[in-house]
């Protein structure tokens, strides 16, 4: 059975992160993902997971200033103290919510540095950051974004993401918990091929996201057969959370919100509270 976990950085986000989490309990979801909580303390956010009954499946660490394009400064070799000590502060998020996954975004090309500067000082500093995430048990995840919509973005396919992977493991981290983030949107705008890249790159997949192409709206909306692709993703055995990383559609209450949850997966427990 296909389990949801929902994006907070894209719901209800005329709330505070706390108020959110309440209205995905509500609607019926059991795990929730977001962004880096740039003004929520830990504490709350720990507080009203546990309150709810959710868990956290997975956050970004800090990718700078989001509304101002900023996607991550891994490979920013003029960033690497702030990049380490932002990785130790999701470390400490990680640990206190029990979330297995970080998802950490590697950034934009910069002008004027050396592509092979900035690769090695993501290699470097993920090589880091891989055996302090496996002493804490968190699996850090490197995602592509499309080509299309993010043209100087560092890692732009799922290829890429996973060379990133090797790089760091024959810089002598040879651990499993550096993993690639497959967001179904993201590949299908720049790359295509979904289930046939899903079932490849089943083993190292830590975390998927989902959203119809090419307008990142709700499955369904868009020209992606979620049917087919969702259940593929089941056959291939994925036991993790399918993040809901789309823009949500004008709707009157919550529970209509995901009506097509209840029409592609029947068996998902969302409740028809409105909240």
């Amino acid at each position: 059975m296909t389990r949801y976990s929902l994006s907070l950085s894209f719901f209800f986000t005329d709330q505070p992160l706390e108020n959110r989490i309440a209205r995905a309990a509500q609607a019926g979801f059991k795990a929730v993902e977001f962004f880096w909580p740039q003004e929520t303390s830990f504490s709350s956010i720990k507080n009203a997971l546990n309150r709810h009954e959710v868990e956290l499946a997975l956050f970004n660490m800090n990718e700078g200033n989001y509304l101002r394009g900023e996607r991550g400064f891994a490979s920013d070799p003029d960033q690497v103290g702030r990049w380490r000590s932002s990785l130790d502060q999701a470390l400490e998020l990680a640990a206190l919510t029990s979330c297995p996954n970080v998802n950490v975004l590697t950034g934009d090309w910069i002008n004027g540095v050396p592509k092979m500067k900035q690769m090695e000082t993501l290699t470097e500093n993920l090589a880091w950051a891989a055996p302090r995430a496996f002493e804490a048990g968190t699996r850090l995840l490197i995602e592509p974004l499309n080509v299309v919509t993010h043209p100087n973005f560092v890692c732009t396919t799922t290829h890429k993401s996973v060379e990133i992977i090797e790089a760091v493991r024959n810089h002598g981290q040879n651990l499993e918990n550096i993993l690639l983030q497959f967001d179904v949107y993201q590949v299908a705008r720049g790359e295509g091929n979904i289930v046939a890249s899903l079932k490849d790159l089943m083993p190292r997949i830590g975390h998927i996201q989902i959203a119809d192409s090419p307008d990142r709206g709700e499955p369904g909306t868009g020209e992606l057969n979620y049917e087919y692709i969702l259940t593929e993703i089941d056959r291939a055995g994925y036991q993790g959370f399918v993040g809901l990383e789309y823009k949500p559609p004008t709707a009157t209450s919550d529970h209509d919100l995901f009506e097509w949850i209840r029409h592609m997966t029947p068996d998902f427990g969302v409740t028809k509270s409105d909240a």
